[in-house]
C-alpha cells in the first residue's frame, strides 16, 4: 500500500473523533484540540528514544515467559503511559474544564495510537485490522484516565489509581493480543478500560458540576 495512502486511512479516526468533539463539547478549545493532538505525537520521540536503548538489556531480549510478561507491562505499559501522562501536565490546565481537559488528555492517546497505527500498516503486522482499532482505542482510553489523575494531581487530591490502572490495562492488552489461544482477553481489557473511564470521569465530573452550582449560587 502506498505509504500516503497508508497514513491518510490512519488519520481517519482521529481526525472524525477531533471533529465530534468539537462539535459536541462547546467549552472544547479548537487550539486545546491541536496542541494535545501535536503532544500525542511528540511524546513517540522520547518514547522510541528509551525503548531503543532498553532494547539491548537482555532481559527484553530473551525469549522466555518473564522476558514477555516485562516487555508488555514495563517496555510497553509504563514507559508509554507514563510519557503520556507526562506530557498532560503541558495543557493550560487552569484555561479548561474538567470535561475539556479530559478529552484532550484522550486525544493525546488516540494521536500515539495513530502513529502507532501507522507503523503496523506500513510494516504488514499480522491482525492489523484488529489492531487498527483495539490499539487506538485502548491507547485512548489509558490517556483518558491518566489525564484524570493530572487533573486531580493538579487540584491536590491525586487519583494515582487511575494512572496505575492505565499502565496495568496496557500491559494486560498487549500480553494477550500477542496470544494466538487468548487473544480475546485483549478485548476484554479495551472493554473493562473503557467502562472504567467512564465511571471515573462520571465521579469527578459530578462533583466539579456541583462546585460550580453552588459558586454561582453565592454569587
Amino acid at each position: 500500500m502506498n505509504l500516503f495512502a497508508s497514513i491518510g486511512i490512519c488519520l481517519v479516526p482521529l481526525f472524525l473523533l477531533s471533529l465530534v468533539f468539537l462539535l459536541c463539547i462547546k467549552k472544547l478549545s479548537s487550539l486545546h484540540l491541536l496542541f494535545s493532538i501535536l503532544l500525542g505525537f511528540l511524546v513517540i520521540i522520547p518514547v522510541t528514544v528509551i525503548q531503543f536503548f532498553l532494547m539491548k538489556l537482555p532481559i527484553f531480549t530473551a525469549e522466555n515467559l518473564l522476558s514477555v510478561f516485562v516487555i508488555t507491562f514495563v517496555f510497553n505499559g509504563l514507559i508509554e503511559e507514563s510519557l503520556k501522562m507526562t506530557s498532560g501536565f503541558f495543557l493550560p490546565f487552569k484555561k479548561m474544564t474538567f470535561g475539556s481537559f479530559v478529552v484532550c488528555g484522550f486525544l493525546i492517546g488516540c494521536a500515539f495510537g495513530t502513529f502507532e497505527n501507522i507503523v503496523y500498516l506500513v510494516s504488514g503486522a499480522k491482525n492489523i485490522s484488529v489492531r487498527f482499532f483495539t490499539s487506538l482505542i485502548l491507547h485512548s482510553c489509558c490517556s483518558g484516565l491518566s489525564a484524570i489523575y493530572v487533573w486531580s494531581f493538579k487540584n491536590k487530591e491525586p487519583k494515582i489509581f487511575c494512572f496505575i490502572l492505565a499502565v496495568l490495562l496496557h500491559g494486560l492488552y498487549n500480553f494477550f493480543a500477542g496470544s494466538e489461544k487468548f487473544w480475546w482477553f485483549s478485548i476484554i481489557t479495551i472493554i473493562y478500560a473503557a467502562v472504567r473511564l467512564k465511571f471515573s470521569f462520571d465521579r469527578i465530573y459530578q462533583s466539579t458540576e456541583e462546585i460550580e452550582d453552588s459558586s454561582q449560587e453565592n454569587q
